[in-house]
């Protein structure tokens, strides 16, 4: 650096760090698309992960500041839903210590612990309640079992139904052949996605009619 009078000094040396410090691998729950269905009256943490996160900035669906940690609690009483469906949108908002951010969005849906199965079908290709099937909301898992009389094994799946256009279940058949009408014992066995265990009405078990 020179004067008017001809004077000179020298500063430096400077470094100049081009780079920012992007978060790549910010994650909630492990994921970077996360959607997820909580039973009903339950609680739920979602919990966001980032490279050198110095900041959370969590935000309902009515884009409301609900937490400023990595973990953010859902309960029954602060969880906010379009009740039309029971489906909530939240966003947590990722900084690092070079202020730079990410967006994530989170999926959230409420459901209903509900497990039914059927009394009666009519295996008679009439396309009306020709298949015996497991029905239910907030199902994990499932193991389902037909036995005959003789308590023979007929049928068994791990599907069940969320909706009443499922093809897949009992049509009254075993290897190919058409059995008896009259009343079958079924099975089931499972857990709703609170891990609790699968029983319908207090049963694991009970009787259906295959009736033609």
């Amino acid at each position: 650096i020179t004067d008017v009078g001809g004077c000179v000094t020298n500063a430096g040396p400077f470094v100049v760090d081009e780079t920012l410090t992007q978060i790549t691998d910010a994650k909630v729950n492990g994921e970077t698309n996360f959607s997820v269905s909580i039973a009903k009256g339950t609680n739920y943490t979602l919990n966001a992960t980032g490279t050198n996160a110095a900041t959370y900035e969590w935000r309902d669906m009515n884009n409301n500041i609900v937490g400023t940690t990595a973990n953010l609690l859902l309960t029954p009483a602060n969880i906010v839903l379009d009740m039309n469906n029971n489906i909530g949108t939240y966003t947590v908002k990722i900084t690092n210590n070079r202020n730079c951010f990410v967006i994530l969005t989170v999926n959230v849906k409420v459901v209903d612990l509900q497990i039914f199965v059927p009394t009666v079908f009519t295996p008679n290709g009439d396309n009306k309640n020709d298949l015996m099937r497991v029905y239910g909301t907030g199902i994990k898992s499932v193991t389902f079992k037909i036995f005959n009389r003789l308590g023979e094994l007929v049928f068994e799946t791990q599907e069940f139904d969320v909706t009443e256009n499922q093809t897949k279940g009992w049509d009254g058949t075993f290897k190919g052949t058409l059995l008896q009408d009259g009343n079958y014992t079924w099975a089931i066995v499972g857990k709703f996605i609170d891990d609790s265990d699968i029983k319908v009405e207090g049963r694991t078990t009970g009787n259906v009619l295959l009736m033609r």
